[in-house]
């Protein structure tokens, strides 16, 4: 008899690892050691397994942590490492994990999902991709051209997670990073999928900044820039040497997070032409829950009393706004496009489709920049 959903048990443990490596590495790799946030002894009771006679068959991975986006403070539910045993699929095993998950990140005080994939499993529960990132190509030219030869860089280690650390909690919309976190990565060197390095960013003996990239190595794969923090000049004026030490390339990419709208600028003057990019799905498990947590954000953006008379009804499929007097009822995916905004702007044209006073209002507050993963992928 098949049972679950249910946390692993410790037992299980080395059961649950095979599955995961059979699905995801194949081709050699350890998803227990790329991935220590997420598979470790204190995170057992966040992995949730159906299990046939003691084999795990399907796995939902949890990994809880707190973001703040514009100093409004959300716990979020990470899953990840999704898999099913190849001989037990189309059974529905995924999808009543997925279930256990929404409700397990709702008891926990979730009220946003965040989702490493876009499979039709998660496009099917209103798990929608929305817009995280712009992405630039940066050539070798445009690298050297404004390089600072004043600039060094330093591999990251552990004497230097407070330096990264300060630096990153000064992002508007970031994870509340334990240190663990920064550990996790120094453990695995792995970031989004893939093989990775930290460099500080000095100038003189002051790190003024940091950047994590994806390695590259060859003219087809150019190294990813993921993650960074600090001084944007800086980051910048360093690209020319992040691409000499990715060797066997002569261009760099580079994700900007959507909160990141300054650094875009920034590099549309520099003559950088940004590509919109979708990133993976999202879900807000509890609409009330987190337009509640966000109220502070539109106080700044309507005033106190405006704030107070924006609510929202949640009936599952459909959410309905309020704004005093007036509401909007969407679908839930449609709610969630308004909220943090689509690659091909579906927030405008739902707004442009529903006139009056609410849609102004809604169009003031919305889109709102979704967290990027950055070091905390799972």
């Amino acid at each position: 008899m098949i049972e679950g959903p249910r946390a692993v048990r410790e037992q299980e443990f080395d059961s649950l690892i095979q599955l995961v490596n059979r699905v995801f590495r194949s081709q050699g790799g350890n998803m227990q050691t790329e991935y220590p946030q997420l598979f470790n002894a204190e995170n057992l009771g966040n992995l949730l397994v159906m299990v046939d006679d003691g084999r795990v068959i399907s796995h939902i991975g949890l990994l809880f942590r707190d973001v703040t986006i514009y100093g409004c403070r959300l716990t979020v539910g990470c899953i990840g490492a999704v898999a099913t045993d190849e001989e037990y699929r189309g059974r529905g095993l995924a999808s009543k994990l997925l279930f256990d998950a929404f409700a397990r990140i709702e008891e926990a005080g979730g009220s946003l999902i965040l989702i490493s994939g876009g499979r039709g499993l998660y496009r099917r529960n209103a798990c929608v991709p929305v817009l995280r990132s712009m992405y630039f190509e940066i050539s070798r030219s445009f690298a050297d051209k404004n390089a600072d030869s004043e600039l060094t860089l330093k591999s990251f280690d552990s004497s230097e997670i407070a330096t990264v650390s300060a630096l990153y909690r000064r992002e508007p919309v970031r994870f509340l990073r334990p240190v663990e976190d920064y550990r996790y990565f120094l453990d695995s060197g792995i970031v989004m999928s893939h093989p990775s390095d930290l460099w500080l960013i000095k100038r003189g003996s002051r790190v003024v900044a940091y950047v994590v990239v994806q390695k590259g190595g060859t003219a087809s794969t150019a190294p990813q820039i993921v993650e960074y923090a600090g001084d944007r000049r800086a980051i910048v004026q360093s690209l020319a040497m992040l691409i000499d030490h990715s060797g066997g390339t002569d261009s760099l990419n580079l994700f900007v997070p959507v909160a990141d709208e300054p650094f875009c600028w920034q590099l549309q003057d520099l003559d950088l032409t940004g590509v919109k990019r979708e990133g993976w799905t999202v879900r807000i498990q509890n609409f009330e829950q987190f337009l509640q947590s966000m109220r502070p954000y539109f106080a700044e953006i309507l005033g106190t009393s405006l704030a107070q008379s924006v609510t929202v009804e949640d009936s599952d499929s459909d959410i309905t706004f309020f704004v005093g007097k007036e509401q909007l009822t969407l679908s839930r995916d449609d709610a969630t496009a308004l909220v943090f905004g689509t690659a091909d702007n579906r927030e405008r044209q739902i707004l442009e489709e529903h006139k009056g006073t609410i849609a102004e209002t809604l169009g003031e507050l919305f889109p709102i920049p979704a967290p990027w993963y950055g070091l905390n992928y799972v």
